[in-house]
């Protein structure tokens, strides 16, 4: 599954390296628009995977797991971008903030525990694949999906985003990625109430 997002990490890769660009430029409106593509083009392959998932009539399609699999890979994709956005900003172009490594490597390793668990469901066996781990899955996409809100709203009506501080390119990546966070986690939801059911 992880391999057909492959696709994905050429205007992500342009995202980061416009981030690195407006960075070092000092243009805020370059890194804005470089962080607002990284978070469209995932919600628009979440959008274009539902889509795909729900005009396929095979029982694959309809597989929770399959589902599961796909939302677990975009998002680590998401927290994969975000992370290497601010390691990328923070290391490379001579903006300053303390904390931009830090948070970036955070990201990277939550998308890297979540790519993890996206690979433990190709196993139908395993009991991560179970319908009661599944349905924990779902709640906690959920939820990921609250706290990502609640954030981006505190950020916006903190008056953060209008910062003249190092951290004003990382406020862009929060920003952008907490709403792809909500963006995937709708998707998610949508094509999970489309989802064909079984008997149970």
């Amino acid at each position: 599954m992880f391999h057909a997002f492959a696709i994905l990490f050429v205007p992500l890769l342009v995202s980061v390296t416009g981030l690195v660009a407006g960075a070092a430029s000092g243009s805020r409106p370059l890194a804005a628009a470089a962080a607002a593509l990284g978070g469209g083009i995932l919600i628009l392959s979440a959008w274009l995977l539902a889509a795909r998932r729900a005009r396929d009539a095979s029982p694959e399609a309809a597989d929770e797991r399959e589902t599961a699999r796909a939302t677990a890979a975009l998002l680590a994709v998401g927290w994969g971008w975000a992370g290497a956005s601010m390691l990328a900003v923070y290391l490379l172009s001579g903006l300053k903030w303390q904390h931009g490594w830090q948070y970036g490597s955070g990201m990277v390793l939550i998308g890297a525990l979540i790519l993890a668990y996206s690979c433990a469901l190709r196993a139908p066996s395993s009991r991560m694949a179970s319908r009661p781990a599944l349905v924990l899955a779902t709640r906690a996409n959920q939820l990921q999906a609250l706290a990502a809100a609640f954030a981006v709203g505190w950020l916006v009506l903190s008056g953060k985003l209008a910062t003249l501080k190092g951290d004003w390119a990382a406020n862009d990546i929060f920003l952008v990625g907490g709403l792809a966070i909500v963006g995937l986690a709708v998707v998610a939801h949508v094509a999970d109430a489309r989802r064909p059911r079984g008997d149970g």
